[in-house]
């Protein structure tokens, strides 16, 4: 359902890197009567199912985003605030990439100072350059945890345990 219209993640990047969505453009509506058949109801109505949150996010990548969040986490141990964040010179980079997605950028930034000071606070397994969550008795490499899961890849980065192209591919504002 949420992505009738097209790609909800890429139609958010774009909509903040250009303005608009060419996929929300280009997109034609056809409504058709909709059905939901369910098969083993044990499992729709299970918490790993139905019971979970789905929480559609457009992950930001441009090098001003990178290296805002590189300084953050070369100065974390001096417990950063907002304002000083919003004083460097990255910070303000980012705000003239994206004038108009500022409270955004801010919002993130808020996130990330918690994130990077409680990263250590979440458990994860490091398996074939990614991080990745137990989940019964499986691990599921498609879990994140809001940015603690982009300060992990930085940890493991700085221990030559996870690759810098990797860091690098994590390394985003998630919206």
């Amino acid at each position: 359902m949420i992505n009738r219209n097209g790609n909800i993640h890429q139609m958010v990047e774009e909509f903040i890197l250009n303005g608009s969505s060419s996929a929300a453009q280009s997109s034609q509506r056809i409504e058709r009567a909709k059905i939901l058949l369910i098969d083993e109801v044990d499992i729709f109505f299970s918490r790993d199912f139905y019971g979970n949150v789905c929480t559609p996010l457009a992950s930001l990548q441009d090098p001003t985003i990178t290296s805002l969040i590189s300084y953050i986490w070369t100065q974390r141990k001096s417990n950063l605030n907002l304002n000083q964040i919003k004083a460097t010179a990255q910070y303000q980079a980012c705000c003239n990439i994206f004038p108009t997605w500022k409270p955004l950028i801010l919002e993130a930034v808020k996130d990330i100072i918690y994130d990077v000071q409680n990263f250590e606070s979440h458990d994860y397994v490091v398996n074939q350059d990614k991080i990745g969550y137990v989940e019964q008795d499986n691990i599921a490499y498609n879990v994140i945890y809001g940015y603690k899961t982009l300060f992990a890849y930085y940890c493991k980065h700085e221990n030559s345990v996870v690759t810098f192209r990797t860091l690098r591919y994590h390394s985003s504002l998630n919206t």
